[in-house]
C-alpha cells in the first residue's frame, strides 16, 4: 500500500532540527572553551555525542533551565518521529503517539485559536516552538561571547596599569630633564647634585626598560593570554 511520505513536512522539520543542534553545539563549545572542534572526538565531522546527551550536559551546568530543556526535547521528539518512522507523516499522527504530558507541554506553543486537533495549528506550533528554542539558543550564545570579551577585558588590566604607570615614570624622567636643562646652574655643588640625578635617572630608566623578571612575568602572562590550555590552568 502506498503511503505519503509528506517530504516538504519531514523536510522542514529536518531543516529546523538541524539548525537547533548547530547552535546548541556552538553553545556547548563556547561553555567548555573548545576553539577548534576538529581537533575534538565528540564535536568533530565524525558522530560522536548524541543531541540528548548534549542538551543535558547543558543542563546539569546549570546552561540550560528545565523548561528550556524540555523544549529542546520536544522538538526533538517530533524531528525523531518525523525521520525515523515512515508511518508518522503529520503532526497529528506524531501527537496521537505521545502521551498527555507531551501533548500539555506542546499546547502552549498554539498560536491564539490554534487548535491541537487541527494540523495547520499544530504545524504553527511547531514552528513557534523551534523559533522559542533558537532565541534561547542565541541568547545564551551571545551572552557567552559577551562573558568571554569581559573576562578577557579584565585580564588586560594588568596591562593597562602597567602602561599608566610606566607613562607616568617617563614623564617624571623627562620633566626633570627639562627642569635641569632650563635651570641656570652655577654653584659647583649644585652642578655636582644635577649631574648625579642625570645620572640616577638614566639608571633608573635603563633598569626600568631592562627589568628581566618583569618581562619573564609579562612573557608568561601574554602566553596564557595567546594559550587557551594555559588560560584553563588559572581558573583550576
Amino acid at each position: 500500500m502506498d503511503m505519503d511520505l509528506n517530504l516538504e513536512k519531514r523536510t522542514e522539520v529536518l531543516e529546523y532540527a538541524l539548525q537547533i543542534e548547530e547552535s546548541i553545539k556552538i553553545l556547548l563549545l563556547l561553555c567548555l572553551g573548545i576553539n577548534d572542534n576538529t581537533k575534538t572526538k565528540l564535536f568533530g565531522s565524525k558522530a560522536g555525542i548524541s543531541f540528548q546527551s548534549k542538551i543535558d550536559l547543558l543542563y546539569d551546568i546549570d546552561i540550560l533551565e528545565k523548561d528550556e530543556h524540555q523544549g529542546l526535547e520536544l522538538q526533538m521528539n517530533f524531528r525523531n518521529k518525523f525521520l525515523h518512522d515512515i508511518k508518522f507523516n503529520t503532526y497529528l499522527s506524531v501527537l496521537s503517539f505521545f502521551d498527555n504530558g507531551i501533548k500539555n507541554r506542546f499546547k502552549k506553543y498554539l498560536l491564539d485559536g490554534g487548535d491541537i486537533l487541527d494540523e495547520n495549528s499544530c504545524r504553527e506550533a511547531y514552528q513557534n516552538l523551534y523559533l522559542s528554542n533558537l532565541k534561547v539558543i542565541s541568547n545564551k550564545i551571545e551572552s557567552k561571547k559577551k562573558a568571554a570579551d569581559d573576562t578577557m577585558d579584565l585580564l588586560s588590566t594588568p596591562t593597562k596599569i602597567y602602561n599608566g604607570l610606566t607613562d607616568i615614570f617617563f614623564n617624571l624622567i623627562r620633566d626633570l630633564y627639562q627642569q635641569i636643562e632650563n635651570s641656570n646652574l652655577k654653584n659647583p655643588d649644585v652642578i655636582e647634585l644635577v649631574d648625579n640625578i642625570r645620572t640616577k635617572c638614566k639608571e633608573y630608566s635603563a633598569k626600568f626598560m631592562n627589568n628581566e623578571e618583569v618581562k619573564e612575568i609579562y612573557t608568561d602572562y601574554y602566553s596564557r593570554l595567546a594559550n587557551p590550555d594555559k588560560m584553563k590552568d588559572i581558573f583550576k
